[in-house]
């Protein structure tokens, strides 16, 4: 059975892990977006400039996550993380491009 074109993309953009927290589903969601969140950081260094706000992104859904959950000790760990990511970005984006990263 072959579904419509409309209904293909509805599928590609409603990612598994946003119907999850979408059905509050916090404890099969949480996982998941850390374990991505570990993979993106553990290629930091390799993620081109232009995509290195997905990194920031991973860490606010991680935020996102916990102040839905009501986790009270979460959501400042993963702010403070957020915080430290968007800095290293900001100097990262102010560097010349021949200056080599911290």
């Amino acid at each position: 059975m072959h579904s419509s074109p409309e209904l293909r993309v509805e599928r590609a953009e409603l990612s598994p892990l946003h119907a999850l927290a979408e059905q509050k589903k916090f404890q099969e969601a949480e996982p998941l977006l850390v374990e991505g969140y570990s993979g993106m950081k553990a290629r930091e260094a390799k993620i081109p400039l232009a995509a290195k706000t997905r990194l920031t992104e991973a860490i606010q859904r991680l935020v996102d996550l916990s102040v839905a959950w009501e986790k009270p000790e979460q959501p400042a760990e993963w702010q403070k993380q957020l915080d430290q990511a968007q800095a290293t970005l900001k100097d990262t984006e102010a560097k010349p491009s021949n200056e080599p990263p911290k």
